[in-house]
């Protein structure tokens, strides 16, 4: 058999058995869907200094990171740094002391897409978000994106759940362009003396300086008002990448159109022997 006509066929047959993986149920939150093979995989902890993760982040409770049967719980932000069990998130400093990590999706590069690209889960409280900020690496500049703090906008209703998601998108928040592609995430919790540029959220300003008050957002159940000593402790549980994932029919019909051009192909080359031959 042709060598390109055979790896048509290989190619069709491994998108057939896409099909299959592609039937995670969505997990929906308000205006979040996402899919469990969109959770960002691989996490480490910052230790870079008194503005980057300097060493203050422990295991939070297994009962915090929302709760939903449709997520694999070992995509933690507590089991992927090593530092608890499976639907463990972490903990992240306090108003004095800053924690960290650095979370990517393994063996890819995110791009841009409509809307929010990734979300980060927050579990401090139901009613009571608590500060964190958000950077991401561009791999096509080579550069970090400033630090982004931004309101909670979801909330998860679920029994037993206290999570909160902050959505970040890479065009508005981040300033990158539409074809910028990024390597990892990282996220670290506001201290008590950091600033914002705008009203409330915006571009961080790492240990205060001319800027605004951070506050907690509306759904803050003292409303959006600045944050008290104890609400810097950030707890992570999972952060989510929203590029969409194809439908089981659009597999179907990538490996139908495969199978077909490796069948013209092999006709192709038929009629062609043929009429050398004649």
């Amino acid at each position: 058999m042709n060598k390109h006509i055979k790896n048509l066929l290989v190619a069709s047959g491994l998108l057939a058995l896409g099909v299959t993986s592609a039937n995670a149920a969505p997990i929906t939150i308000g205006s979040m869907t996402v899919q469990d093979n969109q959770t960002l995989n691989t996490a480490s902890q910052l230790n870079g200094g008194a503005n980057l993760g300097n060493g203050g982040l422990t295991q939070m409770a297994a009962n915090a990171p929302f709760n939903t049967s449709a997520l694999s719980h070992s995509t933690s932000m507590a089991f992927l740094t090593g530092l608890g069990a499976a639907n463990e998130g972490v903990n992240m400093g306090d108003d004095l002391l800053r924690g960290g990590i650095q979370v990517s999706l393994a063996g890819n590069l995110l791009q841009n897409v409509a809307g929010n690209d990734i979300w980060v889960s927050e579990a401090g409280a139901f009613d009571g978000p608590e500060a964190f900020m958000v950077r991401a690496y561009n791999t096509t500049t080579s550069a970090y994106s400033s630090w982004i703090y931004k309101f909670a906008t979801e909330r998860d209703a679920a029994s037993g759940s206290a999570d909160l998601f902050t959505g970040f998108d890479f065009l508005t928040d981040f300033g990158f362009g539409s074809s910028d592609l990024v390597s990892h995430i990282q996220i670290q919790n506001a201290i008590a003396a950091d600033t914002v540029t705008g009203a409330g959220q915006g571009t961080v300003i790492l240990g205060g300086g001319s800027g605004n008050t951070l506050t907690a957002g509306s759904l803050n159940a003292g409303g959006n008002v600045a944050y008290s000593s104890t609400r810097f402790d950030a707890d992570i549980g999972y952060v989510f990448y929203a590029q969409a994932i194809p439908e089981p029919s659009t597999y179907a019909m990538m490996a139908m159109g495969l199978v077909m051009t490796a069948y013209g192909l092999k006709i192709s080359r038929r009629k062609k022997q043929l009429a050398n031959k004649a």
